[in-house]
């Protein structure tokens, strides 16, 4: 962020947004609280261009929603290596694969028990005859 020349908006959105330097925030709040009050009643959207050349920048970094945050800084020992939870059914499936994969850690993985199968004399019995209605008739 230092090489970067931000204008005046865009160093009072940044100043704004190293409070809540892990969160999200919405482009509506960060209009409101970076530029003032007035600023926001004259243009209520007057952020939303400067805040997407942030994130063309690699200033900021937005969600789904639109929300907005400063770019996390990844650790050095990460050797963008993924740590993601894979399913057991898929950690089976990928390591009986025979296959390498270099992108996730498949770690120490034991074969969980197996399930019992349901008792037989709690299954319903597809035969039996339905109980006779109350109904008198």
């Amino acid at each position: 962020m230092g090489t970067l020349d931000l204008s005046g908006d865009g160093k009072a959105i940044v100043e704004y947004m190293k409070a809540f330097s892990h969160t999200f925030v919405s482009g509506r709040e960060i209009a409101r609280r970076a530029g003032g009050k007035k600023r926001y009643a004259e243009d209520r959207f007057w952020a939303m261009p400067i805040l997407s050349r942030l994130v063309e920048e690699g200033v900021l970094e937005s969600d789904n929603a639109g929300r907005f945050r400063l770019v996390q800084e990844r650790p050095q020992n990460s050797k963008n290596k993924l740590n993601r939870h894979v399913a057991p059914q898929m950690l089976r499936i990928l390591k009986s694969s025979g296959r390498e994969f270099q992108t996730f850690d498949l770690g120490d993985y034991e074969e969980p028990p197996a399930i019992p199968p349901y008792p037989q004399h709690l299954l319903p019995d597809k035969h039996k005859t339905p109980p006779p209605s109350s109904r008198d008739g």
